[in-house]
């Protein structure tokens, strides 16, 4: 009995080691893309040239370092997000993370990158976005839902075209074994099916509001209800609101108030 005993704490002794190690060596990664990240901000302004080329560096290691190794998903990254050079959010399940960063190549149209990665059956899957020359955008939340008998995520992501014109949508996405998946028509109104809600707007309208990121698009959990900012003339956001009601088919409008 005594040698069982033994040959188990010898074995979570290496397992314990191992995972140590990896998690140190996701650590030294860390700091060396922080340091990459650094020099983009140090030198966005005086020599843009050598910002672009921190900046591909940056991407090219940090998305190697999520890709190549799956305990990335439980780590927290603490050096990139206090320093705001990474925004990153974890589905309140803790199945879907979202990694979204700066790339600094714009002007006042930010270029954002960012890694989805989620977890499925006990495996971590990742991709990169975006693709096909958009200019991207940055996650600032995730929300559970479930209906149908089905999980949904919904996701907010932020868009930045110049230092007026910004947005803000609301994605569903369904995570279906090693893919994950945005075409989720979810959102009922006017007869029309949607998998995503984006609203434009003028920022000088919300600057003076104390939140960062901007919380316009929000889902009120305890009373299963989205709240879908209305936007009036010249882009600008008003205190009015489309509201949908989460149901067995899905959000329906019910009106604005």
């Amino acid at each position: 009995m005594h040698w069982r005993i033994l040959l188990l704490l010898t074995f979570l002794t290496v397992v314990g080691n191992r995972a140590s190690s990896q998690v140190n060596r996701i650590a030294e990664k860390e700091l060396s893309c922080a340091r990459l990240h650094a020099k983009i901000v140090d030198l966005h302004y005086s020599d843009p040239d050598s910002a672009a080329i921190y900046s591909d560096r940056f991407e090219k290691e940090f998305q190697r370092l999520i890709t190549s190794k799956p305990a990335t998903f439980d780590y927290k990254f603490s050096k990139l997000v206090d320093s705001n050079f990474c925004f990153i959010r974890m589905s309140p399940d803790k199945n879907l993370k979202i990694y979204s960063w700066d790339t600094w190549l714009g002007g006042t149209m930010h270029e954002f990158r960012t890694i989805y990665q989620w977890r499925h059956n006990g495996v971590i899957y990742s991709e990169n976005r975006p693709v096909n020359g958009d200019i991207g955008s940055y996650c600032s939340g995730i929300y559970n839902v479930t209906t149908g008998g089905k999980s949904y995520y919904l996701v907010i992501t932020n868009a930045i075209f110049s230092n007026k014109d910004h947005s803000q949508t609301i994605t569903a996405y369904t995570i279906n074994g090693n893919k994950l998946e945005d075409k989720a028509p979810i959102f009922h109104t006017n007869g029309n099916a949607l998998s995503a809600i984006s609203i434009n707007f003028d920022f000088s309208s919300v600057a003076d509001r104390p939140e960062r990121p901007l919380q316009l698009i929000v889902y009120n959990e305890s009373s299963r209800t989205l709240y879908i900012p209305f936007v009036g003339k010249s882009d600008q956001l008003t205190p009015r609101k489309f509201i949908y009601q989460l149901t067995e088919k899905g959000f329906e409008y019910t009106g604005m108030r």
